[in-house]
């Protein structure tokens, strides 16, 4: 079951997809590229604010599109133009938080709070898709990520 929202930006506009039906990281992953454009990315306060807004009254946790270990996490969906690639310019974690593995990928999720968790990848979440105008590309393997 999906669920379509709307966030409007001066620079272009996006559409968050939820998606109740729970997937391991990787799965949602397939899913929201096959139908949609990516998993979430989450790159201001006010993204953050809306989408936790929009999550708080769940009980439930969602993925999103950041994966990574304990020292670097990054976005599913690389943004166009920076050094790093998927690298996080804006972060919400919960305060102790990340706290998984240092060696082996973790995937982010967002908490009922709206802050952000690492999480095992082979959990079953919902999860949240992105969709609208492609502002971003396609660089990183899906392989690659949590499984």
């Amino acid at each position: 079951m999906a669920a379509g929202l709307c966030i409007l930006h001066s620079c272009c506009y996006q559409v968050l997809v939820i998606i109740r039906d729970a997937k391991t990281w990787k799965e949602a992953q397939s899913y929201c590229r096959e139908n949609h454009n990516d998993l979430i990315t989450i790159n201001s306060k006010e993204e953050a604010a809306v989408l936790g807004d929009i999550l708080r009254n769940r009980a439930e946790e969602f993925w999103i599109g950041l994966y990574g270990n304990f020292y670097k996490f990054r976005w599913s969906m690389v943004q166009e133009g920076l050094d790093d690639e998927g690298q996080l310019e804006y972060s919400n974690w919960q305060p102790t938080q990340p706290n998984g593995d240092t060696e082996n990928i973790m995937c982010g999720n967002m908490v009922p709070s709206g802050q952000w968790s690492d999480h095992v990848g082979s959990a079953p979440l919902p999860f949240v898709c992105y969709d609208g105008k492609r502002t971003y590309n396609h660089k990183t393997s899906v392989s690659r990520h949590c499984k």
